[in-house]
């Protein structure tokens, strides 16, 4: 399909979705079939039993669910009004275009890798005081950590020296990244995935 513009409700099985165009808004239930679509607006999504869900541009207001899948590529666009996305058993869930969002991302995560340009996010629980010093060149077994809910410490160079580190890397944690005017609402529940987000 080209493109669709209006509403559009599709229940499909053992079949692949190709649009490029659809300005929505949509109802989507696809089970065992892959979608590839250039521009989507507005709607509900439903993918089980997938390879690859690609969606080049998402807009307006959409809620998707994947499960039990492949590759998931979501594109986000200055448009986008609201996404919420649950996302169980989807290796990896890609996400780009984050900062031309202006978005307020919450991420709950169960038993899940969360990467955020191209950084690992880590729950650190200290033990006993921390002493901070600061070297240069940096040794190549340096751990760097940003203030908390602050995603954007780029320029300062940060070398722990920690006795004891408590790493907590796959429980049930909660994550909030915010760019730009951060006035889009974007929600994430992720369970047993790998969720890489960049700018």
């Amino acid at each position: 399909m080209k493109s669709f513009d209006g509403d559009l409700a599709l229940d499909e099985k053992f079949g692949d979705l190709e649009i490029e165009h659809t300005s929505g808004p949509v109802n989507f239930n696809v089970e065992q079939g892959n979608a590839d679509i250039d521009q989507l607006h507005s709607g509900s999504l439903k993918f089980k039993g997938f390879s690859q869900v690609r969606i080049g541009e998402l807009s307006g207001v959409v809620d998707a669910r994947f499960w039990s899948g492949g590759r998931v590529d979501l594109g986000l666009s200055r448009d986008l009004q609201k996404l919420s996305i649950n996302a169980d058993n989807v290796k990896p869930l890609n996400i780009t275009n984050l900062k031309p969002a202006n978005a307020e991302l919450k991420i709950h995560s169960s038993l899940s890798k969360i990467i955020y340009n191209g950084n690992i996010l880590l729950s650190l629980t200290l033990k006993k005081s921390l002493s901070l010093t600061l070297k240069k060149p940096l040794p190549t077994d340096t751990v760097f950590i940003t203030g908390k809910n602050d995603t954007s410490q780029k320029g300062r160079e940060k070398l722990l020296n920690l006795k004891r580190i408590s790493v907590t890397a796959m429980k049930s944690i909660d994550y909030t990244l915010k760019t730009g005017l951060a006035n889009t609402q974007i929600k994430i529940d992720a369970s047993f995935c790998v969720v890489n987000i960049k700018d």
